[in-house]
């Protein structure tokens, strides 16, 4: 900022100041008392709906547990068939410990 600008606007806040805080500002606005029926209302919709969002990520929850355990099923098995080999001519099980 260039100080004559600064200069100018002390100038002029100077010489108006006293018109700035003379104008009164009136009274505050008052919010409107919202009816309690409506608020109890908006209250009971937003608990269903957050009943029904817990609902749904409680069988999500199911849904990706379940599916854990076939997968884990499915490596299981992958791995007893891949452990199973010919060797030397004879079927033998390869003994995995985990």
């Amino acid at each position: 900022m260039h100080p004559v600008q600064v200069g100018q606007w002390k100038k002029a806040i100077q010489e108006d100041a006293k018109s700035l805080f003379e104008v009164k500002r009136g009274p505050k606005p008052v919010v409107e008392h919202q009816e309690p029926e409506r608020l109890y209302s908006e209250i009971g919709k937003l608990k269903m709906e957050l009943g029904d969002w817990q609902k749904r990520i409680y069988q999500i929850a199911q849904d990706f547990r379940s599916d854990s355990r076939r997968n884990n099923r499915r490596i299981v098995n992958y791995v007893t068939v891949i452990a199973t080999q010919k060797l030397d001519d004879k079927d033998k099980q390869v003994g995995i410990f985990f």
